[in-house]
């Protein structure tokens, strides 16, 4: 017999979030891994879309699937009406640009004593 959860509200912490839709899910009768094949992409994807915000399509399914608004569930990511703010959230670590090192430069002394000592 499945329980009725209409009544559950997602919790304040964002620390135990991804862990309260992954319960939700399962007492719903689904997962990460079905919301992912219905929206066609991995379930990692679903898993970081929950927990960094990094895709409003994925997250609008997984709200979808819990019957709550988007913006009940990631107040911080979505205005009331839906709309989706702009910017990162909850990001672990800076975006940084990659150096790139042009392979057709000679080595310095620096790179040639690094790959001598490794």
């Amino acid at each position: 017999m499945k329980s009725d959860t209409s009544h559950s509200r997602p919790p304040k912490n964002a620390d135990i979030l991804p862990a309260w839709i992954v319960c939700q899910l399962w007492m719903r009768g689904t997962s990460l891994a079905a919301i992912a094949d219905a929206e066609g992409v991995k379930k990692q994807t679903v898993s970081k879309a929950i927990a960094d915000g990094r895709s409003a399509r994925i997250e609008r399914a997984v709200a979808k699937a819990l019957g709550i608004a988007p913006h009940v569930l990631w107040p911080e990511r979505f205005d009331p009406d839906g709309t989706r703010r702009p910017g990162p959230f909850n990001r672990k670590r800076p975006i940084t640009p990659r150096i790139r090192r042009n392979p057709t430069t000679p080595p310095t002394s620096s790179n040639v004593k690094d790959q001598e000592a490794a």
